[in-house]
């Protein structure tokens, strides 16, 4: 985790200004942005904790609740929520556990299952997910004006894909 004024980020930055080549404003800017993305995805974790529920388990019941009332392979669900297929298997046998999906084996592929989302989980997630919006909304609240369109607009650009790291 990257925390802004700590002896690592200033390391960092301190690095940036002296080595030939690297430009210490954006790489101030960029540790900056990952210092924010860090404390952002604390805060969410932290609000999910009180709920009992892990990130990853509130990815899949949202992704359920897009899907809904359609049903979802655990294939699927992996891909949306871009981990491996073992880390969907263990998040939904925790979900399953709540009486949140079921699980029914495929009629013309037994190896398959499809996930579904019980009444209770719809409750569920239709109560959560709005809680953690307006949470994530007033972690926003000092993005004024046209702030927020310029973020994302920055965070389109900086979400390029790059050339991996090279050590020397």
């Amino acid at each position: 985790m990257i925390v802004r004024d700590t002896l690592f980020y200033r390391t960092l930055v301190s690095m940036a200004r002296q080595r030939p080549g690297l430009d210490e404003p954006r790489c101030q800017a960029m540790l900056d942005i990952l210092s924010a993305a860090d404390a952002l995805r604390s805060a969410l974790r932290h609000s999910l904790h009180y709920a009992e529920i892990s990130e990853l388990q509130f990815c899949v019941l949202t992704i359920l609740l897009a899907l809904d009332p359609l049903p979802c392979t655990p294939a699927l669900l992996a891909d949306h929520a871009g981990v491996s297929r073992a880390a969907i298997t263990e998040a939904l046998d925790r979900i399953e556990e709540r009486k949140w999906i079921t699980r029914d084996r495929s009629q013309e592929d037994r190896r398959s299952y499809f996930i579904r989302l019980t009444e209770f989980g719809r409750t569920v997630i239709d109560q959560l997910a709005p809680a953690v919006i307006r949470h994530l909304a007033l972690q926003a609240d000092g993005l004024k004006g046209n702030a927020p369109q310029q973020l994302q607009e920055l965070c389109g650009k900086l979400g390029a894909p790059i050339t991996p790291l090279a050590t020397a």
